[in-house]
């Protein structure tokens, strides 16, 4: 992704050279927000079964991370780059919504889409 800079806003324009570094941060932001949100999200759950999906949502987003540390970014262009901002969105909604879950439905919805687009994400290093 390359950035453009003024001074009153910066914004991220896709050219198609998602780079490692950038990746990972994706990876790494929306691992933070998936471990700080667990306990609250837990806390809502009802059942033992919601309780599991909720960590096991948690575990894709960060062995998605781990593995990628791992490996090489191989793949690039538009798609993955897509990909690492909306996980990099995704870090953020979480850290706002896990702050205000008022039910077990918000705490299993919280991080379905960010194991989704991590696990999307994963695919991009071999």
């Amino acid at each position: 992704m390359a950035k453009k800079t003024s001074n009153t806003m910066q914004t991220i324009v896709m050219d198609g050279n998602l780079q490692m570094a950038e990746a990972l941060a994706a990876f790494n932001a929306s691992t933070l927000a998936a471990t700080a949100a667990l306990p609250k999200a837990l806390d809502k759950c009802e059942t033992e079964q919601q309780m599991q999906k909720i960590i096991a949502d948690r575990d894709i987003v960060q062995l998605a991370y781990i593995n990628a540390l791992h490996k090489s970014l191989k793949h690039t262009g538009p798609l993955f780059e897509q990909i690492a901002k909306d996980l990099a969105c995704a870090a953020k909604e979480i850290e706002k919504k896990s702050k205000k879950l008022t039910s077990a439905a918000d705490a299993l919805s919280l991080l379905a889409d960010a194991a989704r687009l991590a696990s999307a994400l994963a695919l991009a290093f071999v």
